[in-house]
């Protein structure tokens, strides 16, 4: 039996999602001392419209904090650009990496805002980490389901503790072991840690 393969939930966020690009936040200190001038005045609606810019800037800080953590090489592969995109409160963010003829795209969904729902995905994948194609196994304390599916694709999600869903995709990559190492070499730990807030 063959389980669901949680990294094209991209496809979603590609449909329906806001692309996130690269852009160097506004000085938060004068959106914040703005904002407050607005709420001393009682000008609520322009102190609203203020709060609004300040979520839209942090928005943009908590994506470039996220793609710090996407390695620019892993186990030799080269990253690409990344790429990423933001709808209902949710953060999709991506990474492909290649060379040596091998590609493998590194996914995080979720982000802070999925403590829901993607959890109880991972948590099902887990469950039936069990069957005959997949395993299911510890990866920098969180559990990790390899799936491989009988045209050759293979793909590791990972459970993250913040509750968003990491992935490890490849179409190509036949050794098993080499996209294991690949997630191993990935700040597993250190991204979950910052998505929980700690």
């Amino acid at each position: 039996m063959k389980i669901c393969n949680f990294g094209n939930l991209s496809s979603i966020f590609l449909a329906a999602g806001v692309m996130a690009t690269p852009v160097h936040a506004e000085n938060i200190d004068e959106l914040f001392a703005n904002l407050k001038q607005f709420v001393a005045q009682e000008q609520y609606p322009n102190a609203l419209e203020e709060l609004q810019w300040m979520r839209r800037e942090l928005d943009k800080l908590h994506i470039e904090k996220i793609n710090s953590y996407f390695p620019d090489n892993l186990a030799g592969l080269q990253g690409n650009e990344p790429k990423s995109q933001s709808v209902l409160g949710f953060t999709n963010m991506s990474r492909s990496y290649s060379g040596d003829g091998k590609n493998v795209n590194v996914a995080l969904t979720g982000g802070a805002s999925a403590a829901g729902g993607l959890a109880a995905l991972a948590q099902m994948a887990s469950l039936l980490g069990t069957q005959q194609d997949a395993e299911t196994y510890r990866l920098a304390g969180r559990t990790a389901t390899l799936v491989i599916d009988p045209d050759g694709k293979t793909s590791i999600s990972v459970s993250l503790k913040s509750g968003s869903l990491l992935s490890f995709e490849s179409n190509d990559l036949s050794e098993v072991g080499k996209l294991k190492e690949i997630a191993r070499e990935f700040p597993v730990a250190g991204l979950d840690n910052y998505l929980a807030g700690h």
